[in-house]
């Protein structure tokens, strides 16, 4: 009645109405046994390439938004493409469609957006050649909706629901922005000079036998969810949290511990050694203490404009790496002013960066330790989450604002009444 035909090309065994915790290991242990060739860094990095299967397959049942699953290595053709190829075969039967990192955020936008209007289940930016990130890409993976202007006309394209799983691979990946803290690393660790030159692989053609094995690693899949759910889901809540993927942490990683198997965010750890941004507040909480702890952007620009006499140490290398870093070469005092406000109360090392109004209304910034007491933030403000009212529809993501043209004076029906809201760090 419907017009639909269901008509499947492989057979799938029929799951478990209740698996066990035994039957979930042992799927886990299957699926784990496909990638067996891989050489990955260790079991935590196996964890997050079997998170990334689970997610693929679990991702109706995610209410929120997923990290980034970025796959890295040491060298090349160390296989990060074809474990993304690996899942997505597994979830849909089908490589993992491919887009091309552009680094301008205005272009990252467009693919978003049209990313957005295919409805596209799971994106591969393969082989970066550069850091990962930016203001775009941080908002599509911290939500789950998005609008934009549609090119060539003044209209948008309306709240467009946006439940992507966004993937990337590359050599030692480097994450620009908030993106560090948003992506679930996995390595891979190659002892050869050449690893596609390796020869001694269990399955020679893996793509093919997976394809050809699909129904039984799908039905693997699909059963350590089940059997977690079907438990009760005991690991939730009982993980440590990470802010903004909680309904993901609470699907995906309780279903990969509920199977005895390490907790997939723990590989995070690498991501912090490469958050550009981590590295860039602490030169600058260095360099502003080189400087007198107690300086204006325009004392900054002062400090790094004068001519080093041949010969002469630099006083600021700090200070001035941290500048070079964030401004570029071409830096003065605004744009120091802007990206110092940036990182305006973020801790590294026990520090913090703050500024305060000194003489002509302009900011001095210095840098003072913080204290944190147990269970709270100690001196910092905590302010209240945001509560979203009875009636209201979910708040969506504005990345770009066109002129809608004549709204009218507010008396018919034409006239439109939007609240704007924006977030970010240092806000100006």
């Amino acid at each position: 009645m419907t017009g639909l035909c269901y008509w499947p090309a492989i057979e799938f065994p029929e799951v478990s109405e209740i698996p066990t915790r035994e039957d979930a290991a042992k799927a886990a242990s299957a699926l784990l046994d496909v990638v067996g060739d891989f050489p990955f860094s260790n079991d935590d990095h196996r964890s997050a390439w079997l998170a990334m299967v689970l997610t693929l397959v679990a991702r109706p049942a995610i209410a929120g938004p997923c990290p980034l699953f970025s796959f890295d290595a040491n060298c090349r053709g160390a296989g990060k493409s074809k474990l993304v190829d690996v899942a997505s075969i597994i979830a849909t039967g089908h490589d993992m469609p491919r887009r091309a990192w552009v680094r301008d955020d205005g272009e990252l936008r467009k693919v978003i957006t049209s990313v957005a209007l295919e409805a596209v289940p799971s994106v591969l930016f393969d082989n970066l050649t550069g850091p990962i990130g930016g203001p775009s890409l941080d908002m599509a993976l911290q939500g789950t909706s998005w609008t934009d202007r549609i090119l060539g006309k003044s209209e948008t394209t309306g709240a467009l629901p946006l439940r992507t799983v966004w993937m990337a691979t590359g050599n030692n990946i480097e994450y620009g922005g908030d993106t560090a803290r948003r992506a679930l690393p996995c390595r891979l660790e190659s002892p050869h000079e050449s690893p596609e030159d390796r020869k001694d692989f269990k399955r020679h053609d893996l793509l093919a036998w997976v394809k050809s094995n699909r129904g039984p690693l799908a039905n693997a899949a699909v059963t350590i969810v089940r059997a977690y759910f079907a438990a009760g889901c005991p690991t939730k809540g009982g993980l440590a949290p990470w802010g903004g993927f909680e309904s993901w942490s609470d699907v995906v990683r309780g279903a990969i511990v509920f199977a005895g198997l390490p907790d997939p965010s723990r590989t995070r750890v690498i991501v912090r050694g490469t958050d550009r941004s981590a590295e860039v507040l602490r030169m600058l909480h260095v360099g502003i203490r080189e400087a007198g702890n107690a300086v204006t952007a325009a004392t900054i620009e002062q400090l790094l404009r004068e001519q080093l006499v041949p010969g002469q140490q630099d006083q600021y290398p700090s200070l001035r790496a941290g500048v070079m870093e964030m401004c570029g070469s071409e830096f003065s005092s605004r744009k120091i002013g802007a990206g110092l406000r940036s990182f305006v109360g973020r801790v590294s090392d026990g520090q913090r960066l703050m500024s305060r109004k000194c003489h002509g209304n302009v900011s001095q910034w210095y840098v003072e330790p913080v204290a944190i007491a147990a269970g709270n933030g100690g001196d910092m403000d905590r302010s209240p989450p945001p509560v979203t009212p009875l009636g209201c529809p979910e708040p969506f993501v504005i990345s770009s604002v066109g002129d809608g043209g004549g709204g009218g004076d507010g008396s018919g029906p034409a006239s439109s009444q939007v609240i704007f809201v924006g977030h970010g760090d240092g806000v100006a």
